[in-house]
């Protein structure tokens, strides 16, 4: 586990404690799938990732956390129909769209999502 994500595992917890009935828990949720993908907990990922899509399929955010965790334990059916789901939702969404509003920082990490997600059908 990285200790960023490790760190936002624990933040949401805490949320989560905090406001159980929060009208934004499958924001939570969805959070939660990204910080356990960036902990490197892909299962514990996809599992949050499913919470979060069953609870607002119509974010793409869910299903682009979701395409990640699922593309990192290699279940590509379900990586690729998440990838489909997120295009359904967002149509820009793109390797494009990923290098320009990615939260992720850090130059290798957006890279490293681009990559895992091509196979899966996420466009250039």
């Amino acid at each position: 586990m990285t200790s960023k994500g490790a760190e936002a595992v624990a933040e949401i917890e805490a949320a989560i404690r905090l406001s159980p009935r929060d009208p934004f828990s499958s924001t939570f949720a969805g959070v939660r799938s990204f910080a356990h993908f960036i902990a490197g907990d892909y299962a514990a990922g996809a599992e949050w990732g499913r919470r979060s899509v069953r609870q607002r399929p119509d974010l793409a955010g869910h299903w682009r956390t979701l395409a990640l965790n699922a593309a990192s334990l290699d279940l590509a059916e379900e990586a690729r129909n998440a990838v489909a789901r997120a295009l359904d939702v967002q149509p820009d969404y793109s390797v494009a769209w990923v290098e320009e509003a990615s939260p992720l920082v850090d130059p290798s990490e957006r890279l490293r999502y681009c990559e895992l997600l091509r196979p899966f059908g996420l466009p250039g």
